[in-house]
């Protein structure tokens, strides 16, 4: 006679995945503001030096370009301190970055003004940046970025002896365009007016077509960043080229190598951006579109008859949420990786015959 026989495994509860939660804080009005005077003032010291090195200066070797690249990029290094958040320490660092500086600036201009020279009105304008650099960072270190282990769910019970509380402020929430009921809802309007609008002839494909009604848009942009970077990359070879002939040939222009290192730097960077953007527009749409599909799935398996569930056990519902709907999210990514390594590679043969 057959003995049924149940085990029962009990799991403690320090056991699974742990949610570790990044605190992001939004900037204040006062750092955007102190971000934004920063990156104006090191476009107007690139600028300077730019026209000092490319305009009508008579010794292209004389270092007051030089200075002002180099003010324009302690500008740039500020102006990205103050927008990008980071951790306990670094907004420390940041903190000692903006006093030291506004320490220092205030120390060359009151030399200046006891020496009895005058200050331009441009210096003024620094001077009065570097102040609200040193009001930020006292902002910065009174608001402090820590959290205590037990609001943030990261303490274990073993050490504490208590148990976690499931509270919502120890998981992150998601912003209100990202969330399921929403993409459900816009996935169930366009399932609706294919309905309404198609004839019985064209009822097939009703899931490819509201998806792609629905993402449409989304789809045009990551096209537009996949195909900027695919022709950074095709350019990349080309320019290594002609930074071959400037090194050898015998004249070297001074202001030819810099537009060469301009053109560099700027396909670099249209390179960068638009592959990240890419990637995570991606992500991010086919993360929408299965999210909208599991939604889909599951209300409809909630109105499904009994005539419905035998002909559809429970194994091919929870295959369609856990395998179609992933494939179907991970289907963006691949398609636009196709077609943009197609161009990549007819552009390089291309540039290769010309």
């Amino acid at each position: 006679m057959n003995e049924s026989r149940s085990v029962i495994v009990v799991c403690p509860p320090h056991v699974g995945p742990r949610h570790f939660v990044v605190r992001r804080r939004k900037k204040s009005w006062i750092f955007v503001a102190a971000a934004v005077c920063c990156a104006v003032t090191s476009i107007i010291f690139l600028g300077a030096g730019l026209k000092n090195v490319t305009g009508g200066a008579n010794d292209v070797n004389e270092t007051s370009w030089v200075g002002f690249f180099v003010e324009g990029i302690i500008w740039v290094s500020l102006t990205v301190s103050l927008l990008v958040n980071g951790s306990k320490w670094t907004e420390i660092l940041a903190s000692v970055w903006w006093v030291s500086f506004a320490l220092l600036d205030s120390a060359a201009n009151i030399q200046t003004l006891l020496q009895g020279k005058g200050i331009r009105v441009f210096d003024i304008i620094t001077w009065l940046m570097s102040l609200l650099l040193l009001l930020c960072s006292c902002i910065n270190l009174r608001a402090s970025p820590a959290q205590d282990c037990s609001e943030t769910g990261l303490s274990d019970p073993l050490l504490t002896g208590k148990p976690r509380k499931n509270s919502a402020r120890r998981y992150p929430k998601c912003v209100p365009e990202d969330e399921a009921e929403l993409a459900y809802n816009k996935f169930s309007q366009a399932w609706d007016t294919l309905l309404t609008e198609g004839c019985s002839t064209k009822k097939r494909n009703l899931v490819f077509r509201a998806v792609a009604k629905v993402y449409f848009k989304e789809n045009i942009f990551i096209a537009i960043c996949a195909f900027l970077r695919t022709v950074a990359v095709v350019s990349l070879p080309l320019l290594l080229y002609v930074f071959v002939d400037y090194a050898n040939s015998d004249q070297r222009d001074l202001r030819v190598g810099f537009f060469n290192l301009a053109c560099l730097v700027m396909l670099k960077l249209v390179e960068s951006l638009s592959m990240r953007h890419w990637y995570f527009a991606a992500r991010r749409s086919g993360m929408r579109i299965r999210s909208a599909l599991m939604v889909a799935a599951y209300k409809k398996q909630l109105k499904l008859s009994s005539l419905g569930r035998k002909r559809h056990s429970s194994g091919e519902i929870v295959n369609y949420i856990a395998v179609d709907a992933y494939r179907m999210g991970e289907f963006l990514r691949w398609f636009h990786s196709g077609w943009s390594l197609t161009l990549q590679l007819l552009l390089s043969q291309l540039c290769f015959l010309v």
